[in-house]
């Protein structure tokens, strides 16, 4: 859990590394700039290995309509993690990702031909926000959504992240700043930012249970 949590505290150690306590050369609203972007830069690398750090923590619901193939998705939504099958009596109906450029995607979505109680749903994104599906739907039938989110910028706190992570962000901002008259400095700060991300990356590619799963039954298995 992070103990320096907010971007206030953030430009303040900022501040302490460019030994500028009050605003003077670098402004508040400049450093706050640096810090969101270092964060979203390490949004996307931690993404690229561990898209799970970054997972919405309720699941939206899509709601199937009769004749209808597109869906849009959450504001937030980045990528999907798994869809299930809410409507009572319906569970079974299962969901598969298929390329929508896929003949047998596109033959689903056929209007002379019905499927009236399939037994699997194939998606796939299209754009930014839109899910797309085939067969063509014939009922309602409502799914949750589970998905990985887009970073949100940190207006007050930050969320989701480590001290590690924040120590990266800022001593990447850090070396942002000083790049505009130190470059001396600027090279310090991201050898230090670099180090950061040395200790992260065997923190994201490790389990992050500490469950051993080798005698774990499913569900459905009896103890």
């Amino acid at each position: 859990m992070a103990t320096v949590d907010t971007l206030a505290n953030v430009v303040t150690l900022v501040r302490d590394n460019l030994d500028e306590s009050t605003a003077g050369y670098w402004s508040d609203v400049e450093i706050q700039r640096k810090i969101i972007r270092r964060y979203r830069e390490l949004w996307s690398r931690i993404i690229a290995i561990r898209d799970d750090w970054f997972k919405a923590t309720a699941p939206a619901t899509i709601t199937l309509a009769a004749d209808t193939l597109r869906y849009a998705l959450p504001a937030s939504f980045f990528r999907v993690a798994s869809l299930r099958t809410t409507t009572s009596g319906k569970e079974s109906v299962k969901w598969n990702w298929m390329s929508s450029k896929d003949p047998r995607f596109i033959d689903g979505h056929r209007a002379d031909v019905t499927y009236t109680d399939p037994g699997v749903f194939y998606y796939d994104v299209e754009g930014l926000d839109n899910l797309v599906v085939s067969p063509r739907p014939r009922a309602v039938l409502a799914a949750a959504l589970d998905y990985y989110v887009l970073p949100t910028d940190p207006a007050t706190t930050f969320g989701q992240i480590s001290d590690s992570m924040l120590r990266y962000v800022e001593a990447m901002a850090t070396a942002d700043c000083h790049a505009k008259n130190n470059l001396q400095a600027a090279q310090y700060w991201r050898e230090d930012g670099d180090r950061q991300w040395a200790i992260l990356l065997p923190l994201l590619g490790a389990p992050r249970s500490g469950q051993n799963s080798d005698f774990a039954l499913s569900p459905f298995e009896a103890p």
